[in-house]
């Protein structure tokens, strides 16, 4: 028997595969259903989520209506994927996981933001998410670093002025915005984080 978080992985995952092989997402959500123990609460409540997808179409939107297992990070990612057509990347994210649910902030800084950009969202608009994770001096340094992106400046200079980021994580985000690369070097502190 699977624990929810892995049963939550296992969705995320068996999605991703389905929509990677082309299928809609209707009828991958169905076949996941098909999959499950219908007295399963995951599976109940992934069956209001299926009933919404077909009958209204966003994923989002069902997620939103039906918030018991998914949080808004999750949410919010698959909207931006929805929007941007980049469902299927969002998706991958999300199954390589771990989501960071009780991870440290600065964890949850990095995979936010690395989750966003791959999946197509600007780096400005994926701050503005990442921050959401974050709280207190953190916050207010994801602020200037999002001011810093707004006035067409790297993020080192404010994250080196915070004084809250090693020179190794400044080091690396300024070879990751310098290389292209900021989304995968993002990931790699977020792992590093653990």
């Amino acid at each position: 028997m699977l624990t929810m978080a892995r049963t939550i992985r296992q969705f995320w995952n068996d999605l991703h595969r389905l929509i990677s092989a082309g299928l809609p997402l209707p009828k991958s959500l169905d076949l996941i259903l098909s999959s499950l123990d219908c007295s399963n609460s995951f599976a109940k409540e992934l069956g209001l989520i299926e009933s919404y997808v077909h009958c209204r179409g966003f994923f989002y939107e069902a997620l939103l209506k039906n918030p018991k297992f998914f949080g808004p990070l999750e949410i919010n990612l698959i909207k931006a994927g929805e929007r941007r057509k980049t469902l299927e990347i969002v998706l991958g994210c999300l199954a390589e996981g771990p989501l960071p649910i009780k991870a440290n902030e600065y964890q949850n800084f990095y995979f936010s933001l690395a989750t966003c950009l791959r999946s197509g969202v600007p780096l400005l608009s994926a701050l503005q998410i990442a921050k959401n994770y974050c709280s207190g001096d953190l916050a207010k340094a994801i602020d200037k670093l999002g001011e810093a992106v707004k006035n067409g400046n790297p993020l080192s200079e404010p994250m080196r002025e915070s004084g809250l980021f090693c020179d190794n994580e400044i080091v690396l985000v300024e070879l990751g915005e310098g290389t292209g690369a900021l989304d995968g070097i993002s990931l790699s502190l977020a792992k590093a984080c653990k």
